[in-house]
């Protein structure tokens, strides 16, 4: 860095800063997208494509009127909300179910947070046979 002069260096700034916007556009295009397939999903859409599994992030203990454990689908982004995982991986939104629960009013733990230690929601795979 010692060798380029100011300009050299006020390129390479802009430069970061370009690339910057177009990563947040795509990050808040791909946000808006999963936000569209969850109402999709939640209106009971034909169309709509369920959520599997191993797409979603799983809350450590809160659960849904229903029972089911909350969750919500990754790259939802920063303004995505915890949702009753019935609803987003069988696409039945007839039970009761709780309302949406936003993260900028609710502090729910995840099953990655290490203080979680172990602790999930998730549903327990049982095989017959």
């Amino acid at each position: 860095m010692k060798n380029k002069n100011d300009e050299e260096l006020r390129k390479i700034i802009d430069e970061g800063r370009t690339a910057e916007q177009e990563l947040n556009l795509r990050l808040y295009e791909e946000g808006e997208q999963v936000k569209e397939r969850v109402k999709g999903v939640f209106l009971g859409d034909a169309n709509a494509v369920v959520f599997e599994d191993n797409e979603l992030v799983w809350a450590a203990t809160s659960r849904c009127q229903c029972s089911a454990g909350l969750a919500y689908p990754k790259n939802i982004g920063p303004n995505g909300a915890w949702y009753c995982s019935s609803v987003l991986t069988s696409g039945d939104p007839d039970e009761v179910h709780s309302e949406p629960k936003p993260f900028m009013y609710y502090e729910i733990k995840s099953e990655k947070q290490p203080s979680a230690k172990g602790a999930t929601t998730r549903p327990i795979l049982v095989t017959v046979g």
